[in-house]
């Protein structure tokens, strides 16, 4: 029996759901206007008079200015996706105690139980999916790994496990390049939340936030924009200022601006040589003193019913930021008062990065503007037959005959490991394997 060629399979059936798309958006009588009220609602223009006060602006020429939407976090629309009564910590057991202990890069065991058998074991980083599990080891002492697995057995019968993690100092290989004696110097904080944009951060965190901005000052950025599509490709801006995916700027008239690293270079080649906010943290000999905090999220919610509401659709794109900044500068500068300007604008990942490297340069920030050509936008959405009933939406430019689509084109419903079997994270939102037993 001959061998049946599977990614090849594979690769056109990808392709054959890429074409489809295109045709869809090409003929497809579900367009909906950038200017209309329809399945994805739009942002400017001539919607239910509710939703033109949520613009700064509801002139009829969307590209005469930036509409920033101005919209209550606790909208009728999210009411039905908002549960103030679930409590996550319902069932858990809040009598429960570690049985062990790891303080000191030492591992313990605190209980009195005299029956008890306990081991530990490390676990290092090996991929994404995957890691390196070190042997059991189960005299309590010295382990010098930042995630230590500890389990514990009763009569040969598990009762017990906990993972342990902790930071462990890494001596410097050479000492900072750069004169500090003369300079101010603050820690930088980043507290990053998966998948929390603005309002979810308003509805979700109203005691953190209440605090974080009124004994810290904390300014908080409601016109924050993501980079990509997961958080890959929006953590990258943050840390090394880099795109890993093409920037399409066919909305304004111009060419695709290609990454700055593909997927080889990020993950095979090392970045001694690159200028990162790690080397740049240690060039300049970073020591505690006071603080900056950032509260960061990387992305909005991707998935759910609440992407069907027009708070949905803006919040996939509109990561939370918000920044506190060390008390000394509140009182004697004016950089509080320049956040606070700030965050009446857009931003990106991008302006996060150039923060952070102020911090340690005290550099300005530079601010492009940019000038848009007239078109038509609609925001087209499809869904594949069975069996992976894959929903798709997409942003299209009209241009007289032409049309152009813009950016990525973004799965809008989950789909599990239905697509382990493509390697690239790139194409898997577009696939559906054949043998859905594959990374079961």
């Amino acid at each position: 029996m001959h061998n049946v060629p599977w990614a090849a399979l594979i690769v056109s059936g990808c392709m054959i759901v890429y074409v489809v798309f295109l045709g869809i958006a090409s003929y497809s009588p579900s367009f909906v206007p950038e200017k209309s009220y329809g399945i994805y609602h739009a942002i400017i223009g001539n919607m239910p008079e509710k939703y033109q006060k949520m613009v700064s602006n509801t002139s009829n020429d969307p590209w005469e200015h930036c509409e920033l939407p101005k919209y209550d976090v606790w909208d009728e629309q999210i009411i039905p996706y908002v549960n103030p009564d679930r409590n996550p910590l319902k069932d858990c057991d809040r009598t429960f105690k570690p049985l062990t202990e790891l303080k000191n890069s030492s591992w313990s065991i605190v209980s009195n139980n005299k029956n008890l058998e306990c081991r530990a074991r490390c676990h290092w980083r090996k991929t994404d999916r995957s890691n390196k599990i070190g042997d059991w080891i189960r005299t309590p002492g010295p382990i010098d790994c930042e995630f230590v697995e500890a389990a514990c057995s009763e009569n040969k019968q598990d009762v017990y496990g906990y993972l342990h993690s902790q930071v462990i100092p890494k001596p410097a290989i050479k000492k900072p390049t750069i004169e500090t004696s003369g300079l101010m110097q603050f820690d930088v904080f980043v507290i990053l939340l998966d998948s929390l944009s603005y309002s979810q951060g308003k509805r979700s965190l109203p005691r953190t936030l209440s605090y974080f901005t009124n004994h810290m000052d904390g300014v908080i950025f409601p016109y924050v924009n993501k980079i990509g599509e997961n958080s890959r490709p929006n953590g990258v801006p943050i840390w090394f200022g880099k795109s890993l995916e093409k920037v399409d700027k066919s909305l304004f008239g111009e060419k695709v601006v290609p990454p700055d690293w593909s997927y080889k270079y990020f993950c095979k080649t090392f970045k001694d040589n690159e200028t990162s906010l790690f080397s740049e943290f240690h060039d300049y000999g970073y020591r505690l003193e006071n603080s900056f905090v950032f509260i960061l999220g990387d992305h909005g919610l991707r998935f759910g019913g609440i992407r069907d509401t027009f708070i949905g659709a803006l919040d996939v794109n509109n990561p939370f930021t918000a920044l506190s900044i060390p008390r000394v500068l509140r009182k004697t500068t004016n950089i509080l008062e320049y956040l606070t300007e700030n965050a009446k604008h857009i931003q990106s990942h991008y302006d996060t990065r150039a923060t952070i490297l102020d911090i340690m340069k005290t550099l300005s920030l530079l601010m492009y503007d940019h000038k848009f050509e007239g078109a038509t936008l609609y925001t087209v959405t499809a869904e594949m037959k069975e069996p992976s009933r894959a929903q798709f939406k997409g942003n299209v430019k009209v241009v007289g005959d032409e049309i152009t689509v813009l950016g990525m084109v973004e799965r809008s419903n989950k789909y599990g490991k239905t697509a382990e079997c493509v390697r690239s994270e790139y194409h898997r939102p577009y696939c559906y394997c054949r043998d859905q037993q594959i990374g079961s």
